[in-house]
């Protein structure tokens, strides 16, 4: 999207825009926005208004049908069967994670054992969300359980719909706020789990984990703010550049979100929560 020139854009139909995510809107506005005429940048705003509202309105229906089957769960189920699930669960998202950073052309969002795998990792967070809900409400270790419901709130919304619509979603949300909410609320994790060696080293994965995605976030936002690169030396330092975070960004998915949760079910289950 960040190769159209405004010129281009402005001949596409209303269907062709109104089909564009936020995502795409937000990274062509932040290339070109010094190069916009004010009717162009109007046109732009109306089209990211409308994929607002379509993004937006998805997102609450799909929180609201996680939370209502989440609630359910917990709610018909005894606490130690609750516990066990949510212990279960975290490895499973372990496995997501792992298969995603291993298979980065297979588990696209676009593909079908994407969608699979994001379904899957949404169906994780309805298992175990609620037990740092239940923490928070209670007062329990606040900084941890808040961070961490929130970011449950946020990611599992998103791996959710993802697996739907096929293309990445609430990005900004995610990165920006729950991302750095996560960075917090595992530091603290891993502070209060010391010297437990599974939980402490998790909550470490964790947390750098955390702090590499949100400065990659960073880093995308003002890579789109560029002008598109145009010479070949330009094209190639770029290209250089993204493939090389693109590659942290998958190790850091696969070792500490991958094997960080895994520790985290094993942790969870020594303490043989039925």
């Amino acid at each position: 999207m960040r190769k159209f020139t405004p010129t281009q854009f402005a001949w596409m139909s209303t269907d062709q825009t109104n089909a564009l995510s936020v995502l795409q809107l937000t990274t062509f506005r932040a290339t070109h926005k010094k190069a916009m005429t004010p009717d162009q940048a109007a046109s732009v705003d109306l089209a990211l208004s409308h994929a607002r509202m379509r993004e937006n309105a998805q997102a609450l229906a799909t929180f609201g049908g996680m939370s209502t089957t989440s609630y359910a769960l917990w709610s018909s189920l005894p606490p130690t069967w609750s516990a066990t699930a949510a212990a279960v669960a975290f490895g499973v998202r372990g496995f997501v994670f792992g298969s995603q950073a291993i298979f980065p052309n297979a588990t696209a969002n676009h593909k079908p054992f994407g969608r699979f795998l994001n379904a899957l990792g949404g169906a994780t967070f309805i298992a175990a969300a609620p037990g740092a809900a239940t923490g928070m409400i209670q007062g329990k270790d606040l900084v941890v359980n808040s961070t961490f419901s929130l970011g449950n709130v946020v990611y599992g919304t998103k791996s959710m719909l993802q697996s739907f619509t096929g293309r990445p979603v609430i990005r900004n949300v995610a990165e920006h706020l729950a991302g750095p909410g996560y960075v917090l609320g595992c530091a603290v994790y891993t502070l209060h789990s010391w010297p437990a060696p599974i939980a402490t080293v998790a909550g470490t994965l964790f947390t750098f984990g955390c702090a590499e995605f949100w400065a990659s976030a960073i880093r995308t936002d003002r890579m789109n703010r560029r002008s598109v690169p145009r010479t070949d030396a330009d094209i190639a330092a770029a290209e250089k550049s993204d493939k090389r975070w693109g590659s942290w960004d998958r190790w850091t998915l696969g070792i500490t979100f991958g094997i960080g949760m895994l520790l985290f079910s094993l942790d969870s289950l020594l303490a043989e929560p039925w």
